[in-house]
C-alpha cells in the first residue's frame, strides 16, 4: 500500500472529522440522543496553485488522479494532527504497548512508557494507532505515566475491536488508511504554467 506523498503540503487543511451521534425532538420537547457506532475520521485538504512545469506538482495531480479513478486506499498523515503530520504535543517515550487483553470502551490501558513519572505524556489531540486494528484514535484528555511506565488514556473513538495484549501503539509518524471520497473538478488555470484550486475530501478506509 502506497504513502500519499507529501512533497507538496495542501495550504489548507480541514481539521479531522467524525460522525456525530443521532438527536431527535419529540413532540412533547424530550430531546433523545443516541450515540452510533459509525466512525471513520475523514478531513479535506485545498492547495491553491499547482505548476504544470513542476515535476513534484505533477506527481501529486496524477497520485490523485490514479487514486480518484481506481478507488485506490492507501496510507495518509494528516498534516495538521500531533502525532501525524506534526510532532505530538505529549512528551513521553518509550515502546508503548497494549496493558491487558479484552479491552473495549473509551479507555486503553498501555504500559512500555520510558522513564518515571512523565507528566503530559499524551496530550488532548495526539493520535494513536493499535496493531491489528486500522483506525487511527485520539487521545481527548492529557494523562500522565506512572513510576513503572504505565499509562490509560481517553480515546475517541470508543475501541472498535479489542486489542491483543501487549500489541504494539504507535505514538507518532501515525497514518491514517484511507481513501479519496470527492474531489475538485476540472480545476480553473492561471496562464501560463499554473492550475488552481485542486480540492479533495478523504475518509478513513476501515476494511
Amino acid at each position: 500500500m502506497a504513502t500519499f506523498p507529501r512533497t507538496r503540503l495542501p495550504e489548507r487543511v480541514g481539521a479531522l472529522w467524525l460522525p456525530g451521534a443521532m438527536k431527535e425532538m419529540s413532540h412533547s420537547g424530550l430531546l433523545q440522543i443516541r450515540s452510533t457506532k459509525q466512525v471513520g475520521w475523514s478531513w479535506t485538504e485545498e492547495w491553491n496553485l499547482l505548476s504544470a512545469r513542476n515535476a513534484a506538482d505533477m506527481g501529486l495531480m496524477a497520485f490523485i488522479t490514479r487514486t480518484w479513478n481506481r478507488g485506490e486506499i492507501h496510507e495518509f498523515t494528516h498534516p495538521l494532527t500531533p502525532g501525524s503530520g506534526l510532532t505530538k504535543n505529549g512528551i513521553g517515550t518509550g515502546t508503548v504497548l497494549v496493558n491487558g487483553g479484552s479491552q473495549t470502551g473509551g479507555t486503553l490501558v498501555t504500559n512500555g512508557w520510558t522513564g518515571g513519572v512523565t507528566v503530559n505524556a499524551v496530550r488532548a489531540g495526539d493520535v494513536v494507532k493499535i496493531a491489528g486494528d486500522n483506525a487511527v484514535y485520539m487521545v481527548d484528555t492529557d494523562a500522565d505515566s506512572d513510576v513503572s511506565g504505565n499509562l490509560t488514556m481517553n480515546i475517541t473513538p470508543p475501541l472498535r475491536v479489542s486489542p491483543a495484549n501487549a500489541a504494539a501503539v504507535t505514538i507518532s509518524g501515525v497514518t491514517f488508511r484511507a481513501t479519496i471520497m470527492s474531489r475538485s473538478q476540472h480545476e480553473g488555470s492561471q496562464a501560463p504554467q499554473y492550475y488552481g484550486g485542486m480540492s479533495i475530501m478523504l475518509s478513513e478506509a476501515l476494511i
